[in-house]
């Protein structure tokens, strides 16, 4: 089996998209995001380190309320409810992000969307930030019980390493490759992901965007019926969407359940996907303990 192995530059890492509204540059050990008048992005909870002048926030589900609910009841190690909002009115400005708390290893900025249609899918701990008028963010249910957001659309995603450098493998087609999950940060859409120890997860195609429909009534009331009935279709799609991804959230808790050991995952190009080169110290508290807390007390006599 034959691979490609590289380290990610660590030089400056742009985001080609130099047209959008947001910007995200990768510079050293930090993620600055520059926003442009009339822009916004979305980024993780806690990852900030400073806002420039001009520059709102809030906090966000920025998904419906059934998504938003699995998103906190399948978070990895803490509940995720919230993103952070950024956006400008009538200036400019920056956001600086650093790593989301507990993690400790590289960031980088990548691109998604034009011009191949690049879908990317992060590990929920791997998430930094994602910027582009259009660009979706997704919890993904369906990769033999990995907890991840599917991101896609045009724009630009900034992913971090639990620890240490990120690595990027290219995967020809139909070529396979054994990762650890815990080492593995985000993976391309159309990489296959399965569990050693289970079945091989069935593949969903990502959902269509469809344009909206172009009312050619003959007159006004043709055209306001029209309005209604569309309407009323997207509420019951809506509801029906809701449904089938409390199901997915019951198969994903059942699979967690079953899976007690995950072992190594088999992944099968094509593709990208992208490692990071050292875990995530487990025990790390242990080194902000003070000694005293260790000796023992001294007997009396």
């Amino acid at each position: 089996m034959s691979r490609t192995l590289s380290t990610l530059p660590s030089s400056i890492a742009r985001s080609r998209a130099a047209s959008d509204a947001v910007t995200l540059l990768r510079a050293n050990d930090l993620v600055v995001a520059h926003l442009m008048p009339t822009s916004r992005f979305v980024a993780c909870a806690g990852a900030v380190v400073a806002v420039s002048e001009g520059v709102q926030s809030r906090l966000t589900t920025h998904t419906a309320v059934a998504e938003t609910l699995s998103r906190a009841i399948t978070a990895p190690t803490r509940p995720q409810f919230y993103f952070s909002e950024f956006w400008t009115a009538a200036s400019s400005g920056s956001v600086y992000l650093g790593a989301p708390r507990g993690l400790q290893g590289e960031m980088t900025v990548l691109n998604i969307g034009e011009p191949t249609g690049r879908e990317l899918i992060v590990t929920r701990n791997s998430f930094v930030a994602a910027a582009g008028e259009n660009v979706v963010i997704k919890a993904e249910l369906n990769s033999d019980g990995l907890s991840a957001y599917r991101i896609y659309n045009s724009g630009s995603v900034a992913i971090a390493a639990p620890a240490g450098s990120i690595h990027n493998v290219n995967l020809s087609v139909n070529e396979e490759i054994y990762v650890d999950p815990k080492m593995l940060v985000a993976w391309d859409a159309g990489v296959r992901v399965q569990a050693t120890s289970t079945n091989e997860a069935d593949s969903n195609a990502a959902a269509k965007v469809e344009p909206a429909p172009v009312f050619a009534g003959a007159n006004i009331g043709d055209q306001v019926a029209a309005m209604w009935t569309e309407r009323f279709k997207r509420v019951g799609t809506a509801v029906w969407e809701s449904f089938k991804f409390l199901g997915k959230l019951v198969l994903w808790k059942g699979k967690q359940a079953t899976v007690l050991n995950k072992g190594m995952y088999r992944l099968t190009g094509p593709g990208e996907l992208y490692l990071a080169s050292r875990r995530q110290p487990t025990l790390s508290w242990f080194a902000r303990v003070p000694p005293a807390v260790f000796r023992s007390p001294k007997s009396s006599k």
